[in-house]
């Protein structure tokens, strides 16, 4: 009789709904036996799915934060999380319902063509434009301007003074982002003229 297992169910009549019985063996200890008719998952959650009542396939509904760790903060290995597309027609990756971001704020996304690596690039890196325009309200010297969002350096500057386009250096200067009128701009300068300002990162 050694080794022979007696089976006793203890649950009654299990119906197909039930994927474990409890048995009894010859020695009188109770264990657990799967049922050969049914799976031993039930269910999939958090961004899988149950597939023919046996197999996790990916995709469903995330319900709860998710974070996928190439590395370990103990380890000092880089490893690589790659999703590879096919090259057949229809084949892409595709990431629906984005929220609108701000250029003041955050970054774009870059890929490298060559290995796939995404990266990142500040928007302070960026091609931008920008104008600023102000009002001169006394005659106090000297005039300094300092548009908000101007960069410290610019590839591209014009300044005006009532629409009258001003030359760099002989009336006014650009000191790592701040708009300074030349002296003798200021001698010209008079309460309510508009100095326009304009640029191209």
């Amino acid at each position: 009789m050694t080794g022979i297992i007696v089976s006793i169910c203890l649950a009654g009549n299990a119906d197909a709904q039930k994927k474990i019985t409890s048995v009894i063996d010859n020695k009188g200890s109770i264990k657990k036996v799967l049922d050969s008719a049914s799976s031993l998952l039930d269910s999939a959650h958090n961004g899988l799915h149950l597939k023919d009542n046996s197999k996790v396939a990916l995709g469903g509904a995330l319900i709860e934060t998710t974070v996928i760790n190439t590395s370990s903060n103990e380890d000092t290995k880089g490893n690589v999380l790659e999703i590879s597309i096919g090259k057949h027609d229809g084949d892409s990756m595709r990431i629906t319902g984005l929220k609108s971001g701000k250029l003041e704020t955050d970054s774009i996304v870059v890929v490298n063509g060559g290995t796939g690596r995404l990266g990142y690039v500040e928007v302070s890196q960026l091609v931008q434009s920008g104008e600023y325009t102000d009002t001169i309200r006394n005659a106090i010297q000297p005039y300094t301007f300092d548009p908000a969002g101007f960069p410290k350096t610019v590839s591209k500057l014009w300044v005006y003074r009532n629409g009258a386009k001003l030359s760099a250096g002989d009336y006014f200067t650009n000191d790592a982002g701040k708009i300074g009128l030349s002296t003798e701009m200021g001698k010209l300068i008079s309460p309510g003229d508009i100095i326009n300002i304009q640029w191209v990162k």
